[in-house]
């Protein structure tokens, strides 16, 4: 992802692409940080406000993806 990160790889990738490459990248390495610290957190409490914080992240960011997925309901 950071060689991808410059206005030059969004030309030559196009935007659409490149958002696909990096939300890719970003989901990989939280499944990676979840799956090393996942068991760890259960184990041993030093991990475990680390590992909340991992949890959090991924409901949040569920949580918006969702909203911006639903149509806006209009009342009149």
């Amino acid at each position: 992802m950071a060689l991808t990160s410059s206005d030059r790889a969004v030309a030559a990738l196009g935007l659409d692409r490149w958002r696909r490459l990096h939300r890719l990248g970003m989901h990989y390495n939280w499944f990676i940080f979840f799956q090393s610290f996942a068991r760890r957190a259960l184990t041993e409490p030093l991990y475990l406000p680390f590992g909340l914080l991992v949890v959090g992240d991924a409901i949040l960011r569920f949580a918006a993806w969702r909203k911006r997925k639903r149509p806006a309901i209009v009342v009149s």
